[in-house]
């Protein structure tokens, strides 16, 4: 269900959001830092059956940071644009952090990190 709905808020944007300037726009910032804070909170808790928790964590950020522009002198104001893209991001990343293997090795002076979705369900 919530891959639908991912898919449908993503489809419900205009084509102009996925445009060739995707990253100067000011609603890509807000989905790609709310995906990182995502997959960083579903890495974190690491409860692959609890959406809810690292959603919750990677949304306090982003809340906190458009109620300061709502309520500081000359804040640029509450936006519930914002706000959603800064959801779809949370939601997108908690996704793919859920559905992470990481394996981090050390050979020498070099380290790698892997990171892979499965494709199975």
């Amino acid at each position: 269900m919530r891959n639908i709905l991912l898919l449908l808020l993503l489809f419900h944007f205009p084509p102009t959001v996925l445009a060739d300037n995707l990253l100067q726009r000011d609603e890509a910032k807000h989905f790609i830092l709310s995906a990182g804070l995502g997959i960083a909170s579903a890495l974190v808790i690491r409860e692959p059956d609890n959406f809810w928790k690292p959603f919750g964590l990677a949304m306090i950020l982003p809340v906190a940071k458009e109620i300061s522009d709502a309520t500081r002198r000359g804040g640029s104001g509450w936006s519930n644009r914002d706000i959603a893209f800064d959801a779809l991001g949370a939601t997108a990343g908690v996704q793919l952090g859920n559905g992470a293997l990481i394996r981090i090795s050390r050979l020498g002076n070099t380290v790698s990190i892997v990171y892979s979705i499965p494709l199975h369900p």
